[in-house]
């Protein structure tokens, strides 16, 4: 065999990232026999040849013909090679043989490279990028991102100011530490707030803390104690508004999911499927 052939082989093996002994465990033979067919020594036999060509997703052709570049050997192949790429955004799966793409995520299963529909109308495009398809979030999601990390801040200057205000009243009026203690109950309010609006959820809406933070205050403020009773009837409030909340946003998100059902033909993608032989 010639040293230009056995070269060829040495690129292909690292090409694909395997060692020579990696290879030899994955045909099946010995590590000196990798070394012999890479140094001409020895030529593989043609089952091994065919099993080498499989393992690199290529021909036989490709595989031994020196004047080929081996850049060339992939090319056009990145979309149709099968494969499962597992990331932290989900697990990508391209079936060569049975002509599907499919992608598993935090937003259900995604066939055949359609768009995805979700509760907050999250959507992702996939990419073909080097063999593998990556998740590009659209603007309105980054813009999400962002609201997101606002809303989280928020919790800790929230916090943070909420405590000073306190610890002065209570320094400034001994009795202040008593009665002002539900100021604790309005942190998670303004986080609540900015993913509300921000993110048009209403489900964020942070109703139960204010609902709290009202009872209490008129329970310790009004005199003679009658901020308890009957105004604990403002609980009511809570189960009513997301009563309410959650009829309109299944409404809204029915009419969502008909919508792209409707239209989705628009959003496949096609993948090309051909046979390396």
């Amino acid at each position: 065999m010639s040293l230009e052939l056995g070269k060829r082989f040495i690129e292909f093996r690292k090409r694909n990232n395997l060692s020579q002994e990696e290879l030899a465990n994955k045909l099946k033979v010995s590590r000196q026999s990798i070394c012999n067919w890479e140094s001409g020594d020895s030529s593989p036999s043609i089952d091994y040849l065919q099993d080498m060509a499989k393992l690199y997703n290529v021909t036989i052709d490709d595989l031994i013909n020196v004047n080929k570049p081996i850049d060339d050997c992939y090319k056009n192949k990145k979309e149709n090679n099968s494969y499962v790429h597992v990331s932290k955004k989900g697990i990508f799966i391209n079936d060569k043989d049975d002509d599907d793409f499919i992608a598993i995520d935090k937003n259900g299963i995604n066939i055949n490279g359609k768009k995805h529909f979700s509760d907050d109308d999250e959507q992702y495009d996939f990419v073909n990028d080097e063999g593998e398809w990556k998740v590009t979030y659209n603007q309105k999601a980054k813009n999400r991102k962002i609201i997101k990390k606002a809303a989280s801040l928020s919790i800790g200057l929230s916090a943070l100011l909420i405590t000073v205000i306190y610890v002065i009243l209570g320094i400034l009026n001994s009795d202040l530490w008593v009665k002002m203690w539900p100021l604790f109950f309005i942190i998670p309010i303004s986080s609540g707030l900015i993913r509300t609006f921000g993110l048009k959820r209403s489900n964020e809406f942070p109703i139960v803390f204010i609902v709290l933070t009202t009872y209490f205050f008129l329970g310790m403020w009004l005199p003679n104690n009658s901020g308890w009773h009957p105004y604990w009837v403002i609980f009511f409030a809570i189960p009513i508004y997301y009563t309410i909340s959650n009829s309109i946003r299944s409404i809204i998100k029915e009419k969502k999911k008909n919508s792209y059902l409707k239209d989705s033909s628009k959003d496949t993608i096609e993948v090309k499927i051909e046979d390396d032989d």
